[in-house]
């Protein structure tokens, strides 16, 4: 989309911003950039009469992108839930499976404790919480040690 041409308008809407707005009644599907491509760096949305409003619609697509890639993938990494992953919540499942679990196991088991579908983000959650001593990850097997 950025590849495409902005077009300011020469002439406002007349849209009364002191009031809420009904995005509903604003239409954007001419066919131009406008709601779709803003830019306050960019000159033509600099000289754009209806800046304010492409702004606002711009933000509104943007939500509704961030909202439905949630709802596709889960939680951004700065929304995610990382407090569920405790030391303590990670010893209680490691504990639970005893010598049968693997590393595969355990990242599964921490991403639904936490809510998340970064597997990274456990793997590197594990990792740290290894450095305490209390576990053993050999050829694929997690092992607990004991306190």
């Amino acid at each position: 989309m950025s590849t495409e041409k902005r077009t300011p308008h020469k002439k406002s809407m007349g849209l009364d911003l002191t009031k809420p707005l009904d995005l509903s009644t604003v239409k954007t599907d001419d066919g131009t950039c406008f709601g779709k491509l803003w830019d306050p760096s960019k000159e033509p949305c600099q000289q754009c009469a209806d800046n304010d409003v492409c702004c606002i619609l711009k933000e509104q697509l943007v939500k509704g992108k961030v909202t439905q890639k949630e709802e596709d993938e889960g939680p951004y990494l700065d929304r995610a839930t990382m407090h569920e992953l405790t030391d303590n919540a990670i010893s209680r499942v490691i504990k639970k499976h005893k010598d049968r679990l693997t590393t595969d196991m355990l990242v599964e088991e921490l991403m639904a404790l936490a809510n998340i579908k970064d597997r990274p983000t456990v793997i590197e959650r594990i990792k740290r919480y290894k450095t305490t001593g209390n576990i053993k990850i050999k050829d694929g097997v997690v092992k607990w040690l004991g306190e």
